[in-house]
């Protein structure tokens, strides 16, 4: 009979003498095995950021990395608790306050020493669309001597997914990745089960803590968790109006509220009625009667993935005849998208 604590105990061994795919194997085998934690259950989850504005996210991708930062910091590798890490911290950085040195080297211990093979890694990223990237960590904290300072410490990852929408993650767990640390294992709110989820499904499920079901939850001592205490106001309140839009600007109504927003630049709008528009939803102009320009056509589609080319072309198609072939042939179109960071902003 397989217990509880049998089962744990050999996840520990696999964790620790095996490589990742063969402790994914045995975590998926053990799934289905009545009374038994789930997948989720037997790897912890950590969101690893790759600078404040995403400078090092291209370097990631490239060489299947994550981490990075703390620049002065010296090797950690000999260091076995978050006590002698603190210690290099102090050596590296002497100036650093109490709090400060605390904070980061807890963040530093998490590199060091909790992130295991098989685990997931998450990364918000800050530069373009600002989309949400997934892995599993290959192989633990190393150091990379021959690197600039502050591309040094790191986890090797296999990125999974590099693409998830922010639109795909319901507000409370963007919050809880909105944390202002470099490095933190999220607990709160069946965060590790619902980014599992998230990686495996292209959508987060919500948590399971309303209906008291929340073994998803890996147990660890509270000294060593470290939740995450700032966040990113900009983003925080950016998740919060994208999450508006989503729910409550669905089809014709996102049309409506474009023509709203180019009105409050000064262009004057047309909105076709609800129903077939044969690929245009707004025609807008500057002037009284909206025939001075700057001219623009408009097609708006609401959906949590990018537009794909058929989209285009239809758009290009339906001002390719009439009055808008005239226009385009005098005067020339500039073909523009704009994002839901762009809708709002």
């Amino acid at each position: 009979m397989i217990t509880r604590s049998l089962y744990q105990t050999s996840v520990a061994q696999l964790r620790a003498g095996s490589n990742g795919q063969t402790f994914q194997s045995f975590a998926r085998w053990a799934e289905g095995i009545e009374g038994l934690a789930p997948y989720s259950g037997c790897m912890d989850v950590w969101v690893i950021r790759a600078g404040k504005v995403g400078e090092r996210e291209d370097w990631c991708f490239a060489n299947g990395y994550a981490g990075g930062g703390f620049t002065e910091i010296d090797d950690l590798s000999l260091c076995r608790s978050r006590d002698e890490i603190k210690t290099v911290y102090k050596r590296c950085r002497p100036t650093d306050g109490e709090a400060r040195v605390n904070t980061n080297s807890a963040q530093l211990w998490l590199l060091r020493g909790r992130v295991k093979v098989g685990d997931l890694v998450v990364m918000p990223l800050k530069r373009g669309a600002k989309k949400i990237s997934i892995g599993r960590c290959t192989n633990e904290y190393t150091y990379l001597p021959n690197e600039i300072a502050s591309q040094r410490h790191i986890v090797k990852v296999r990125w999974e997914k590099t693409d998830i929408s922010r639109s795909a993650v319901k507000q409370d767990l963007l919050y809880i990745l909105g944390s202002a640390l470099s490095f933190f294992n999220p607990k709160k709110n069946d965060a590790a089960w619902r980014i599992e989820r998230l990686l495996t499904t292209g959508s987060d499920p919500g948590s399971r803590a309303v209906s008291g079901d929340t073994d998803g939850q890996t147990d660890v001592e509270s000294g060593d968790e470290i939740e995450g205490e700032g966040v990113d106001v900009v983003e925080a309140a950016r998740d919060v109006i994208r999450s508006y839009i989503k729910e409550n600007f669905k089809g014709h109504k996102l049309a409506d509220l474009t023509a709203a927003i180019l009105e409050a630049r000064g262009l004057t709008c047309v909105v076709s009625e609800p129903g077939p528009d044969k690929g245009i939803d707004i025609l807008a102009g500057s002037g009284p009667l909206g025939l001075d320009e700057p001219r623009i056509v408009v097609q708006c589609k609401s959906g949590e993935s990018a537009v794909g080319s058929d989209v285009v072309q239809k758009l290009l198609g339906a001002i390719g005849g009439g009055f808008w072939r005239s226009a385009r042939s005098a005067r020339g179109f500039r073909r523009n998208q704009w994002t839901g960071k762009s809708t709002f902003e």
